[in-house]
């Protein structure tokens, strides 16, 4: 039994396989909140003491091979500076097109890790999916 506010931060390897096993399990899961019960459950059934955050189990889902993450996000008026990531939270690069007069014009960005995409406006995620592919 773990006592209240003790918890034990498992290996990323564990988490992939939790992830993994929840997502053969339910084929889809529509949200992280969801995902982060379902994961908790399954890792606390091997150690009673490991706890794994919302953030870590998004950045892990992405990396992995075989699952897919979709990201339900709303549109803001405010142009996209620094722009990150929402999936991963890595630098993302621009995506860029020449016009007819030779410009270079920006059209959006994308993650070299996970492969998000957006648009030049910035985005605010209200919803994570994950599934298998």
């Amino acid at each position: 039994m773990v006592r209240k506010g003790l918890y034990r931060i498992p290996p990323e390897s564990e988490v992939k396989t939790a992830v993994m096993g929840v997502l053969q399990d339910y084929g889809m899961v529509s949200s992280l909140k969801a995902l982060t019960g379902l994961v908790n459950m399954r890792l606390s059934s091997e150690n009673p003491s490991w706890r794994v955050g919302q953030r870590r189990i998004k950045k892990i889902a992405a990396r992995m091979r075989g699952v897919e993450v979709e990201v339900i996000s709303a549109e803001t008026d405010e142009p996209l500076e620094n722009p990150k990531c929402l999936v991963c939270g890595s630098d993302m690069r621009p995506v860029m097109n020449r016009t007819l007069y030779g410009e270079t014009v920006v059209l959006g960005y994308s993650c070299p890790v996970c492969g998000y995409r957006t648009g030049l406006k910035r985005k605010i995620p209200m919803r994570y999916a994950f599934r298998l592919i």
